[in-house]
């Protein structure tokens, strides 16, 4: 079982997390006791006052099956493949680590530059009718211990309210949290989620974490068990390709499952290839040539290829209930679905992931990769035996988690979900063939 760690607030009071001492061990904590599920104080209890009857709606459909890469020509079935149409709120790109990868963060200022609820109010306005269900909300990190961190907490519960105020379902991602944190944000959100990205420590001189104290794998997995003892749908995943091994991504995938299946809150881990963007500082030349005993180091663009094995991996290890998430846009090249991308992303299908994750105009974290457009995609995956569906940020089991102000939301908008796609497009027989013929 996964190793047990200390409580958010004990170790951002601590001397070890500090900026520029990242590479310092973990002190051990003593945590919180985890609640008995079977409570019916728990979330997930039956007789929890925020709990509903949602046994009517038909949720995604698991994904995957372990078959190899060759792909029959006329697939005899019509398999599921889930994605979530939504659009991404960022109340600021700010963020006191500094990730070598990353595409997103900007320098901190003074005064902050975050998103005004009236702006905010202004983008939900706009996207009714558009087909949006999740509104993402990402954001930059404020350091724990800053005199504005209740402030920046304040901002995205604001702004996640104001995306209930309009009919949307926020899903929530701005980095590790409190325990009050979490439960003030989970009130007013469908799901949250935050990468373990890896459990190898990176944070040595010149690797990716060296100055992102966040990233430290003790203090994210002590998050994934947090939002399993409050009762979070969550959603979580590897960011692949940033100095880690083939052992570490297994090791990884472990970790999450043990949480899983102790939990029973994870609903999708998302296996994120690392794309390199214009932003970034990572130099993955030299690194590529490096190994970890008989292992490869894995940097930049080449942990696309590992991607099918890795996801077969994934779907051995992970709970059935878990879905498992490749994202499309840094699979594709330009949307070209002849191309070695989409030959990948097929053998992903292939091997057992089911959900394509939110597909939005733009992806704030890679803005440098477009997401496909859905009516090619939808068209595309048909011909080889997909059916691509809508999905909500929230899954059937964990809908009675909910707060009863976010249920009513998810029903709604249940409802509504089989109108994303017309009769004849929801049926990828009629169009299965239709270029053989």
């Amino acid at each position: 079982s996964p190793r047990q760690f200390g409580s958010f607030h004990q170790l951002i009071a601590s001397s070890e997390y500090r900026f520029l001492e990242a590479t310092k061990p973990l002190r051990k904590a003593t945590r919180e006791p985890s609640p008995a599920s079977a409570s019916p104080g728990h979330p997930g209890h039956p007789g929890h006052p925020g709990s509903r009857n949602f046994s009517s709606w038909a949720g995604p459909k698991p994904g995957g099956g372990e078959q190899d890469v060759v792909r029959a020509r006329e697939p005899a079935r019509c398999q599921t493949i889930t994605y979530s149409p939504s659009y991404t709120l960022v109340p600021t790109y700010e963020c006191f680590n500094v990730c070598s990868y990353c595409n997103f963060r900007k320098n901190l200022t003074k005064q902050g530059d975050w998103m005004s609820d009236e702006r905010a109010k202004q983008k939900l306005t706009a996207l009714w009718g558009q087909g949006v269900d999740e509104i993402l909300v990402m954001a930059g990190e404020v350091h724990p211990l800053a005199s504005n961190r209740q402030a920046w907490i304040q901002r995205a519960v604001s702004i996640c309210s104001a995306a209930l105020d309009h009919g949307f379902l926020p899903h929530t991602n701005v980095g590790p949290l409190s325990r009050q944190e979490m439960q003030q944000l989970f009130a007013v959100n469908a799901s949250m989620g935050l990468m373990l990205e890896t459990t190898k420590a990176l944070n040595g001189p010149g690797a990716v974490h060296q100055f992102a104290p966040s990233k430290k794998p003790s203090l994210r997995i002590a998050q994934l068990r947090q939002a399993g003892e409050l009762g979070v749908p969550f959603t979580t995943g590897l960011l692949i390709g940033i100095g880690e091994t083939h052992s570490d991504r297994l090791h990884a995938l472990e970790t999450i499952a043990g949480l899983a299946q102790e939990f029973k809150h994870i609903q999708e881990v998302i296996l994120q290839p690392h794309s390199l963007g214009s932003n970034q500082k990572l130099k993955p030349g030299v690194q590529n040539t490096q190994s970890s005993g008989s292992e490869r180091i894995l940097f930049g663009s080449a942990s696309i290829a590992e991607l099918p094995q890795l996801v077969k991996a994934a779907r051995s290890i992970l709970p059935p209930e878990v879905q498992i998430q490749v994202p499309p846009n840094l699979i594709l090249d330009n949307f070209d679905f002849f191309d070695r991308g989409w030959q990948t992303l097929l053998q992903c299908l292939d091997n057992g992931a089911g959900d394509l994750g939110g597909i939005s105009p733009r992806d704030e974290v890679n803005p440098d990769f477009s997401f496909p457009i859905i009516p090619q995609l939808r068209a595309a995956l048909a011909k080889e035996g997909y059916r691509l569906e809508a999905r909500l940020p929230v899954y059937p089991q964990h809908l009675s988690w909910l707060s009863p102000r976010v249920q009513d939301i998810v029903y709604q908008r249940s409802k509504k979900l089989p109108d994303k796609i017309s009769e004849s497009e929801r049926s990828c027989d009629v169009r299965l063939h239709t270029s053989d013929r």
